[in-house]
């Protein structure tokens, strides 16, 4: 489709409300466009796109992985193999503005804090600086490190942390890296306590990254670098927003609340809400796969729980409602539970 969405900030939905029309939620960007439906494999140019703007036949878009503004064939079937030119702007590219006039294209650099002018027609990119970097050097080498591409030293084939974690969230898909599938963690919020990962086994944050890497067949960082990323992964990344709550909403949220914490169900006593809603134990709860190396896995925070399915190690189930409807008392004692009940049980969940 030749449009984009169209978000609110402060929310990260839809601008016009998840009910409203297509039309209302999304704004195009060329009238004519020859599209086709397709993901953008890995030799795509562009890495972590955040700008896109659309000149004649030209789609330029900012490649935030790899610090560049690329040049694409607006009409191709598809655009992300179609690489004309790619133009080395600064570090953390996000914003763009093309005068097609001109011929210039201006990039603003999240992260070098400067403003890139380039010149269309020449390739001759200005850099004006904006401001200092606000972050400490070390939160600065961590925050380059979560987001850099192409960097054989985090994974073989040079994707980035940012490319499976988007602003510290979580890509929704399963991976089989040895040992069976994973779903992938959400981080941001959630990193205060250890230990780490489903297997729980690196009481410290930088331990498991170095094994995250080495399974992604990285060739590993030094300690000081593993120390500045586990250090902006903790302290660097912004958890979701709170969603405004409803009066009407809040009376059925509250009784969720009883249900968890009462010790006919039980959920509290491995999801302590006083520590993200986890033990941080391994517990066998019945969910080892055919294919699976363990049985035991560490209990999974349950804070923005929200936006972070699918669900359970090996992301299973697709919704709350879901694992609960499945739940068969493996994890707490939920099947005595009213509709009533297991629906007011659920928006408290997600109200965490």
């Amino acid at each position: 489709m030749a449009d984009v969405a169209v978000l609110a900030g402060a929310t990260e939905q839809p601008l016009a409300g998840p009910g409203a029309g297509r039309a209302a939620r999304m704004a195009p960007i060329h009238e004519d466009f020859l599209g086709a439906p397709g993901v953008a494999p890995a030799g795509s140019p562009a890495r972590q796109a955040r700008a896109a703007a659309v000149v004649g036949e030209a789609l330029f878009v900012t490649s935030f992985g790899t610090g560049e503004l690329v040049e694409l064939s607006a009409l191709s079937v598809d655009p992300a193999m179609s690489s004309r030119r790619r133009f080395a702007v600064g570090d953390g590219p996000s914003g763009l503005d093309v005068d097609a006039a001109t011929g210039i294209a201006v990039v603003w650099n999240q992260h070098s804090h400067d403003v890139a002018v380039v010149s269309l027609g020449s390739g001759a990119v200005e850099r004006i600086p904006v401001a200092a970097d606000p972050l400490p050097a070390d939160m600065a080498l961590g925050r380059r490190l979560f987001h850099a591409e192409d960097d054989r030293r985090i994974s073989r084939d040079g994707r980035s942390c940012a490319g499976c974690h988007p602003e510290g969230r979580a890509d929704g898909l399963v991976w089989k890296l040895g040992g069976g599938a994973r779903k992938t963690l959400l981080l941001a919020g959630r990193l205060d306590h250890g230990p780490y990962g489903w297997n729980g086994e690196h009481a410290v944050l930088a331990d498991n990254i170095d094994e995250t890497i080495r399974r992604l067949g990285g060739t590993g960082l030094s300690k000081g670098e593993l120390a500045a990323l586990a250090g902006f992964v903790q302290r660097g990344l912004t958890p979701p927003p709170r969603a405004v709550m409803p009066a009407a909403a809040q009376a059925q949220v509250a009784r969720g609340k009883g249900v968890f914490e009462s010790d006919q169900v039980g959920c509290v006593w491995c999801h302590k809400l006083d520590q993200q809603a986890s033990d941080r134990s391994l517990h066998d709860v019945g969910s080892r796969a055919k294919d699976e190396d363990r049985a035991s896995f560490r209990t999974p925070p349950l804070r923005f729980i929200d936006g972070a399915g699918p669900y359970f190690h090996d992301g299973r189930y697709a919704t709350l409602e879901a694992v609960l409807d499945q739940n068969l008392d493996r994890m707490g004692n939920t099947s005595q539970l009213s509709a009533d009940d297991r629906a007011a049980l659920v928006a408290f969940l997600r109200s965490l």
